[in-house]
């Protein structure tokens, strides 16, 4: 992970994640979702009235991890995500193929939380190590509880804060 771009939100998918793997080897697979995080009051706009705002990240995950994290995310799930941001270009075909800019999360570690659907997750990570004759443990979860990830989100508000 680059060292001078860290970053970690925590907040709720938006919609049911998407996975894109390539069964003929040519690309890389990826999961792609949007997380809703919310904003401290000290981060609202100075003149907003006073509600809830939030900010949705789009948030990218390559790799064979990203398809075990699949498993798990659902809509409404809440997650913690460390990795760093990046800004790339893309042509919009739907738009008369103006070029765009998209920000991004590239997510390194997903740590899920509360409404990650365990029992499905669980069964397909086993069937992932097998296929790829690796054992259970090598394939990487991170489940903590909703205490402990705003308990994370506040070391790093504060470590951001020295």
């Amino acid at each position: 992970m680059p060292a001078n771009n860290i970053c970690f939100a925590r907040g709720n998918l938006v919609n049911d994640p998407y996975f894109y793997d390539d069964l003929n080897g040519a690309g890389t697979p990826y999961l792609r979702f949007h997380l809703a995080v919310p904003r401290d009051d000290n981060q609202r706009p100075r003149r907003s009235p006073p509600k809830q705002v939030v900010d949705v990240l789009r948030v990218v995950r390559y790799g064979e991890q990203a398809e075990v994290d699949y498993r798990y995310l659902v809509k409404g799930a809440e997650v913690a995500v460390f990795g760093w941001s990046q800004s790339r270009k893309y042509t919009d075909r739907k738009s008369s193929n103006k070029v765009r800019a998209q920000q991004e999360v590239i997510a390194e570690t997903i740590v899920y939380g509360r409404g990650c659907t365990l029992e499905r997750g669980d069964r397909w990570r086993r069937e992932i190590a097998e296929r790829n004759g690796r054992p259970l443990e090598s394939v990487e979860i991170n489940l903590v509880s909703t205490e402990l990830l705003a308990q994370l989100a506040a070391e790093m508000a504060f470590a951001d804060g020295d």
